[in-house]
């Protein structure tokens, strides 16, 4: 067995970081305004139009005497998530099942689905760089999502995204399951028992 003597090298692929970073900004600075926006919007009110009021574990005990407790915060986070994780769902689905450029943009071979390089798939891992980014330090302002296990769940994450952008390394996966579950238990509360919570994922 002989090796070949031909040079042969792959054709090399930009840096997807350095390619991005305008658009990542962008998308920093856009969820900031959304979750700013809402966030002092509804600071002050006593529930969120057309929401019931937080459950009780999400107010403190003095927010009868201080103020209302509509938690803005945490209304704010949400809807900033569910953007981000939404356009970066429905860009996945639609280059799955509607363009279907996975299938045809790419060798069906285990190199092409290994290293073939997709524009979509980098407009995924930058939105979901800059989603972990953001949700890192907005969680730092959040009592109930500041803990470390959640916190190392970001810089992670944040990581997996940099070496997909950078070295076209890994795919993202996104799903928002965990989004309306957490949904559910802050407005339900208490009665919303963890199991109907797997229920409600399972059905989903």
């Amino acid at each position: 067995m002989t090796l070949s003597k031909k040079n042969e090298v792959p054709p090399v692929i930009p840096s997807g970081f350095a390619k991005r970073r305008s658009d990542i900004l962008f998308y920093i600075v856009g969820l900031t305004i959304v979750y700013a926006a809402i966030f002092f919007q509804f600071l002050t009110a006593e529930s969120i139009p057309g929401f019931p009021k937080p459950a009780k574990e999400y107010c403190s005990e003095d927010d009868a005497t201080v103020g209302p407790c509509s938690r803005s915060d945490l209304f704010g986070f949400q809807i900033s998530s569910g953007l981000a994780i939404w356009c970066s769902g429905l860009l996945g689905f639609y280059v799955w099942h509607i363009s279907k450029r996975v299938h045809t943009a790419l060798p069906f071979t285990p190199e092409g689905r290994l290293y073939g390089y997709l524009p979509e798939s980098e407009t995924i891992a930058a939105v979901n760089f800059s989603f972990q980014c953001w949700d890192f330090f907005i969680s730092l302002l959040i009592p109930e999502h500041r803990g470390p296990l959640m916190l190392v769940h970001h810089v992670s994450a944040a990581i997996l995204c940099y070496l997909s952008l950078e070295y076209q390394v890994c795919n993202s996966c996104v799903i928002v399951h965990n989004l309306w579950c957490e949904w559910l238990v802050w407005f339900v509360g208490h009665s919303m028992e963890s199991h109907h919570c797997l229920f409600f994922l399972h059905v989903l």
